[in-house]
């Protein structure tokens, strides 16, 4: 039995309600070419060959249904050869699916067995600090990205981790983004907007310098983790329009992520 691990996660990744992912800074590994990963799988004679069948069988009978897929993403992972590079990003992608459906025990899981493919990866660095923030442990964030500085998406994260600890290293990290932030604009660069919005919303509590990056990041990129800033600095400023287009967006994609549907109804939002 043969796969293609290209076409089968981009089906995921349409699954969960965002097309084709946007090429970004310190992306994972994906796979492009069908002939650039292509795995042997259990042969028909197998019980595992059965479980894969019954697995697709059942996710083909409820397409959009992320219950139904998952399982099968991640029996198609563990029953495959695929190597490190392809493992870590598939990992990450199921643990990040994972934290926002907030499935812990399965993001847990997925971002360990990431961490443990290969050699460090800045997206999953990113990921599983993010996870670690929600899950309330900005300790293991600043044991996780110690040394890391020098990555802007990665000293952010350490930011909030120390601030949320109230770290004195916590001045001198938000003192460094600042500059950065601020190069970045003198070069026009709007690269980081994403974690300017981040910046400006959790660690200079201003909401409202804080949209117009939230409101850039998501014009060009439109991930989850732009949605999900969108939606926060949109609530935390009051603007009713930006909130509109989250809540259209989740209505017009079915996109399952709990903390930002919570925000666009109003509610606390879940970790």
């Amino acid at each position: 039995m043969h796969m293609r691990l290209s076409q089968f996660f981009r089906g995921i990744v349409a699954v969960v309600g965002f097309g084709t992912l946007t090429a970004v800074a310190a992306a994972p590994f994906r796979p492009n070419d069908d002939a650039q990963v292509l795995e042997r799988l259990p042969s028909r004679s197998t019980p595992q060959f059965r479980d894969l069948k019954a697995l697709q069988s059942a996710a083909a009978s409820a397409p959009g249904d992320l219950t139904r897929a998952l399982p099968l993403a991640t029996a198609y992972i563990r029953a495959s050869r695929v190597d490190d590079a392809g493992r870590l990003w598939a990992e990450t992608l199921l643990g990040e699916i994972a934290h926002r459906r907030r499935d812990h025990t399965a993001a847990a899981r997925h971002f360990r067995a990431a961490l443990g493919a290969g050699d460090k990866d800045a997206y999953l660095l990113a990921a599983y600090a993010d996870w670690l923030l929600d899950q309330g442990r900005p300790a293991e964030v600043i044991a996780l990205l110690q040394g890391e500085s020098r990555n802007d998406t990665l000293l952010l994260r350490l930011a909030l981790a120390q601030h949320a600890l109230a770290r004195p290293e916590a001045v001198g990290s938000i003192e460094t983004l600042h500059a950065r932030f601020d190069a970045s604009h003198a070069r026009g660069d709007t690269v980081h907007a994403r974690e300017n919005a981040r910046f400006e919303l959790l660690l200079n509590n201003n909401a409202g310098n804080a949209l117009p990056y939230a409101l850039e990041s998501w014009r060009v990129q439109r991930e989850p983790a732009d949605l999900r800033i969108l939606a926060e600095t949109a609530v935390a400023a009051n603007d009713v329009a930006a909130l509109e287009a989250v809540r259209r967006w989740l209505a017009e994609t079915g996109i399952e992520y709990l903390a930002v549907a919570a925000l666009a109804s109003g509610k606390a939002a879940p970790q």
